[in-house]
């Protein structure tokens, strides 16, 4: 019987695949890194996209000559996925030169075991659920996907333009465009998001607009032109519900969302070229959009587009977080601030929190659930698990960045700064409900900066 995949993965052509996970891998895996179980760094490219060259990639790593669209163009790594622990890989348009396929296991989250192989997480979280999730997550990603696995996406988009102006029919996320992704921006920089529609927007003119896929030659929709443009800070998170229309600015932005990955494309040119109705209904569920409806933009404008969301005069208000300190995390040598938290959709689906710890200090953590964690500067230890950012990264070569905090795990953990001069700055992502009381609860975000 065989142990290993015939197939590698794309970034990791050096490193077999394995087949399964045991239960015995995990425990070599915990044991050997103290409770932490590792997690590789995924990179993918979309068909319709072009890289901001931000994710610290080898410039001649960002066009793996294998990595092409359906007619051949070479596509560009333009994400990070630190944590997509599905079942199913991502849906990008992207296919292998040699077989015409998408990759194998596109994005999915990959890690490794003490003897160098490769084993996919939501196959380990399969070999004991409760241990790694706790029992209420397992209970919740039964419910809502039927399996248990980590119901939370970590991934950063790096684009050299803004994405296409789009909606997600259930995808709710949030956004965390940092000053570790973009170094030597600061609040001041001027960069901006188009959000939701203009209340003075009609359905026919959002129809108008969309019935422009409907030529392969029509001209620009001019989309944009109905979407407010608003102010993205560096540093502060926000949030974007699903259904409503976006796009996101051309700044690397780390992103946190729900475990899928669809989405509708309702513009039909961008400054990275013209986008046919097959790229704008290429990630769409036929559960959110059946097939025989797909590019009936009558029916999308009238039976599927949430007007009252988009068209909400306090929409932009209501999405910014602004960095909020979390003193219950925070102690001698180390400080931790809420990046993403609050309710969204009336629903805690998610938090983030960023922890800076200075040099030879030890930050003590008892987290309230599992969590996704990476590095955003610095070099330390989380339990007996070595952590570095790498300057410039090779693909092919595993870099320790990025890890995940079983349940079992979770209230005794330390990370450690080991250098003596640099603080370590990591980001802890945590899913549904992770804290008792939803961090941000009653307090109004201060959007003014202070004098």
């Amino acid at each position: 019987m065989a142990t290993f995949h015939k197939s590698r993965l794309l970034e990791y052509p050096e490193h077999k695949l394995r087949l399964s996970a045991t239960a015995q891998m995990l425990d070599a895996i915990l044991n050997d890194s103290g409770g932490v179980i590792p997690l590789l760094s995924r990179y993918a490219g979309r068909s319709f996209c072009r890289a901001g060259k931000r994710l610290r990639l080898r410039d001649k790593d960002y066009h793996p000559q294998e990595l092409v669209t359906p007619d051949g163009q070479l596509i560009q790594l333009d994400e990070w996925w630190g944590c997509y622990a599905s079942n199913e890989p991502i849906v990008t348009g992207s296919v292998l030169r040699s077989t015409g396929r998408p990759p194998v296991n596109e994005g999915m989250a990959t890690t490794i075991t003490p003897d160098g192989h490769l084993l996919m997480f939501h196959e380990l979280i399969a070999t004991a659920p409760e241990r790694i999730l706790g029992k209420a997550l397992v209970e919740h990603s039964k419910a809502i996907l039927g399996y248990e696995t980590w119901t939370l996406v970590s991934k950063i988009y790096d684009n050299l333009n803004p994405i296409p102006w789009h909606l997600h029919f259930r995808k709710k996320e949030a956004h965390d465009p940092n000053e570790y992704l973009n170094p030597g921006l600061l609040t001041a920089n001027y960069f901006c998001t188009a959000m939701g529609l203009y209340p003075w927007v009609t359905k026919e003119q959002l129809l108008e607009a969309l019935k422009y896929f409907e030529k392969d030659d029509a001209p620009y929709n001019n989309l944009r032109q109905l979407s407010p443009a608003v102010r993205i800070m560096i540093g502060w998170g926000f949030m974007m519900e699903n259904m409503v229309g976006h796009a996101p600015v051309e700044l690397a932005t780390k992103e946190i969302h729900l475990l899928m990955d669809e989405h509708i494309l309702l513009e039909n040119m961008t400054a990275d070229g013209r986008l046919s109705l097959a790229d704008a209904m290429g990630a769409v569920d036929p559960m959110d959009l059946p097939k025989a409806l797909q590019g009936n933009w009558e029916h999308f404008v009238w039976n599927k587009f949430d007007w009252a969301r988009n068209q909400d005069p306090c929409l932009s208000r209501d999405a910014v977080r602004p960095p909020l300190h979390a003193p219950e995390f925070s102690g001698d040598g180390y400080d931790t601030n809420f990046i993403i938290y609050g309710a969204i959709g009336g629903v805690q689906e998610f938090t983030s929190m960023r922890t800076i710890v200075q040099p030879g200090a030890t930050a003590t953590m008892r987290y309230p659930a599992p969590c996704f964690f990476h590095i955003n500067s610095g070099k330390g230890k989380v339990n007996k698990y070595n952590i570095a950012l790498a300057p410039r990264i090779t693909v092919g070569k595993v870099y320790n960045e990025n890890g995940f905090v079983p349940d079992e795990s979770r209230e005794d953990v330390a990370i450690v700064n080991t250098s003596r001069s640099k603080p370590l700055a990591i980001t802890q992502d945590f899913t549904r409900d992770a804290f008792p009381v939803t961090p941000g609860t009653g307090i109004t975000p201060r959007l003014i900066l202070p004098c």
